[in-house]
């Protein structure tokens, strides 16, 4: 998949030792030029919270099982690219698998991504892709390792991971701006859904001031409504990253609005890298949806939640990466198993190949 941490560190060259990690895949072919590449990735976890349950809260979608070890994601992947021709296959089991996609049928569920690509304009850097790829909103993937944090942020799982269409995208000869439009099949939709006869739409433009900050704008149109309804999803999203010694920051904003529903989520990240192969993460971030219009979780008359938590990432090797993340949420209702706040405490290794 596009790994939307890893394309965000890189574009500000914010990448320390325990992000930018070869792992070696197996490669067929140049380097520079038509290759075939072969790579695997698996995240096992262990977590737990307050709230007893064998499962997180329902709003959240990877590592989500409790007290007992788990796979995240087992990512197998077949990269192809050419000068004017590129193709990407990746097939994958776990609980990523299991409950961001429990909407999709059984034939969708263990595509990562399945796409392909041509470059009409042999001079310039622009490409027209179709089929199953990584979302173009928000900072954070399904690949772990590439994200600042262990788990995700709420605004990350409640918002499209991957989508389906045909994107357009066109980067600058000096690669300081990037352009792309999405004809999309819905909001993180692979299936085409009954009733729904109108694609959806969407943006994205990227800007890199200097080698330490660049700034992204994301948006979305469409509907998860049959069409007769005609109820139409407004997103728009925001990103600043910033690299300042041994510190990155991020910086993101969301907004939604539906049939005069709003809901927005700020967030804010600060990474410092320790030693060569020790680096710390704290993120802060809150969600708002008071009429439950893209998070109908809870029982209270909205949703309204704040999260801290504090990452620490030790790079084993080149290939293995342990993590371990603590975390709080805040609801302003008892939402939490009757309680109002709700802690977690989450270990993972990720390892590629």
């Amino acid at each position: 998949m596009k790994d939307r941490c890893a394309s965000l560190l890189l574009a500000v060259g914010l990448v320390s030792s325990s992000k930018a990690v070869d792992s070696a895949p197996f490669r067929i072919g140049n380097p520079e030029g038509t290759h075939l590449t072969l790579s695997g990735y698996v995240d096992a976890y262990f977590g737990f919270d307050s709230t007893g349950n064998d499962k997180r809260s329902g709003f959240l979608y990877n590592h989500v099982v409790q007290r007992r070890p788990a796979t995240n994601l087992l990512l197998l992947k077949a990269d192809f690219q050419s000068e004017r021709v590129r193709a990407v296959v990746g097939v994958m089991h776990g609980d990523y698998r299991r409950f961001n996609l429990a909407a999709e049928p059984a034939s969708a569920k263990p595509w990562n991504e399945a796409y392909a690509g041509f470059k009409p304009l042999a001079d310039h850097d622009f490409w027209i892709d179709a089929g199953i790829y990584a979302s173009h909103i928000g900072i954070e993937s399904s690949i772990s390792a590439d994200c600042p944090t262990l788990t995700r942020s709420i605004v990350a799982e409640n918002s499209p991971y991957y989508s389906s269409g045909v994107r357009a995208t066109y980067v600058s000869p000096d690669k300081k701006n990037e352009v792309a439009f999405h004809v999309l099949n819905g909001w993180q939709r692979i299936d085409f859904v009954e009733g729904i006869n109108r694609p959806a739409f969407g943006m994205q433009l990227k800007h890199r001031f200097s080698d330490a900050v660049s700034a992204n704008y994301s948006n979305f149109y469409g509907t998860i409504y049959p069409t007769a309804q005609d109820i139409y999803r407004h997103y728009h999203h925001f990103n600043v990253a910033i690299a300042q010694g041994d510190w990155n920051y991020f910086g993101t904003f969301d907004i939604g609005f539906e049939s005069g529903k709003r809901w927005y989520s700020p967030m804010l990240m600060a990474q410092r890298k320790l030693t060569e192969t020790l680096s710390a993460t704290a993120r802060a971030e809150y969600y708002h949806d008071p009429d439950r219009a893209n998070i109908r979780w809870g029982t209270g008359s909205g949703f309204s939640v704040t999260g801290f938590s504090v990452n620490l990432d030790y790079q084993l090797t080149k290939q293995m990466l342990l993590r371990v993340e603590p975390k709080v949420y805040r609801s302003a209702d008892p939402d939490f198993a009757g309680h109002r706040t709700n802690t977690m405490l989450t270990g993972g290794v990720s390892i590629r190949f």
